[in-house]
């Protein structure tokens, strides 16, 4: 580990043993190590990101740390001196939008309880083996994995899914997922047929990265690999949004964004994403600008503004159209209506309409589609 990181664990670790904390005590024993081991430096290194997550000392076993960062679902146990990662943690906060698996740390309905998060499920993986057969560490605040725990692990195994399972039993519940729409045969999805930690592999089973995978009815998070609103459809596992963590440089070129293209949700036809001022044209010419949805300070309802242009070639005497409003499931949540009289060709009129929402939805996260109701 280098000198700026190990200096950074022994000023956190300083102030930490001043502060009022749960008692932390675990020790670990590691016999040997194995050409196999995850470092932290080089984790870092392959993950940027992680820079921005937090050096935490375990009171009781100052031998060992914890790399997290609280609004993130991942955590990872190391030892202090070779900063050798033994355990990655998950945990999944919004339980009551996830119905418990079996891969997860606690029986079904008693999960963990955060003073600031409330209920918690966690998941474990062991990157170490360990000495004698023991319990999941249990979870007391988002930074500590530990407590009154005494583990022993023997050697690092290899970063082989198969290794992993001999030594994790949850991951019995894993199979080989059909990867996604992609000309690359070179990587398997190890995963659950729900969230949690999932592994991407080669076909030898050597794993080079783990996705968290999370529900998209939980919520989008800001960690996540895709935008707001746009989550992955997956034909086994549904709607997901998933992070990305690389554990190891994989021995093929590897495109992760293009890799997780393939899982992209295909849009509704005709949908535009919503943002102020925003244009479009409706067929057979009928051309919008400047259109805004703006709340009304009563009821569900918004008021639909802009400007619309006839440039179909013909005139009207009256055209009437339908506006279509979906939430960032692409489920359709409300609807409302505008028209205009007399409307000549090349002609431009001021749009005034009104909308109404059958569920609540974030204006951020709205598509909307505008189509014809009737013309004569």
């Amino acid at each position: 580990m280098c000198k700026e990181h190990k200096a950074k664990q022994h000023r956190f670790i300083s102030r930490f043993a001043c502060a009022t904390a749960i008692v932390v005590f675990v020790t670990l024993l590691a016999v040997s190590i194995s050409a196999a081991d995850l470092l932290l430096d080089d984790l870092i290194a392959l993950n940027p990101s992680l820079e921005e997550y937090e050096y935490t000392g375990i009171r009781g076993a100052e031998l060992y740390g914890v790399l997290s960062n609280e609004p993130y679902p991942l955590s990872f146990l190391f030892t202090e001196e070779e900063g050798r990662v033994v355990l990655i943690q998950s945990k999944i906060f919004t339980f009551d939008a996830v119905e418990w698996y079996p891969w997860f740390d606690q029986s079904e309905d008693e999960p963990e309880t955060l003073m600031v998060y409330g209920p918690v499920y966690t998941q474990q993986i062991f990157l170490a083996n360990p000495a004698r057969e023991i319990e999941r560490i249990p979870l007391r605040h988002i930074s500590y994995l530990g407590r009154g725990s005494m583990l022993q692990f023997e050697e690092s195994v290899p970063l082989n899914f198969d290794a992993l399972k001999a030594i994790n039993p949850s991951l019995e519940h894993y199979e080989p997922i059909d990867p996604p729409v992609s000309d690359d045969e070179r990587v398997v999805l190890y995963a659950p047929t729900g969230p949690g930690i999932a592994f991407l592999a080669d076909t030898k089973g050597d794993i080079f990265a783990l996705l968290f995978l999370f529900p998209e009815e939980a919520g989008w998070r800001d960690w996540a690999d895709q935008e707001q609103g746009l989550p992955l459809e997956h034909p086994q596992l549904g709607g997901i949004y998933t992070r990305t963590i690389f554990l190891t440089e994989p021995e093929f070129d590897f495109d992760l964004d293009k890799w997780l293209a393939g899982m992209e949700r295909e849009r509704i036809l005709g949908t535009v994403a919503y943002e102020p001022g925003v244009g479009g044209i409706v067929e057979p010419g009928f051309v919008y600008s400047d259109l805004e949805f703006e709340r009304m300070p009563f009821g569900p309802l918004v008021s639909i503004s802009g400007e619309m242009t006839n440039d179909t070639g013909k005139d009207y005497l009256a055209v009437a159209f339908r506006v279509k409003l979906f939430d960032e499931y692409g489920k359709q949540a409300g609807d409302g209506a505008f028209g205009f009289h007399g409307f000549k060709h090349g002609q431009t009129e001021a749009i005034e309409g009104m909308a109404q929402f059958e569920t609540e939805v974030d204006l951020d996260n709205l598509s909307f589609e505008i189509e014809i109701d009737f013309m004569y």
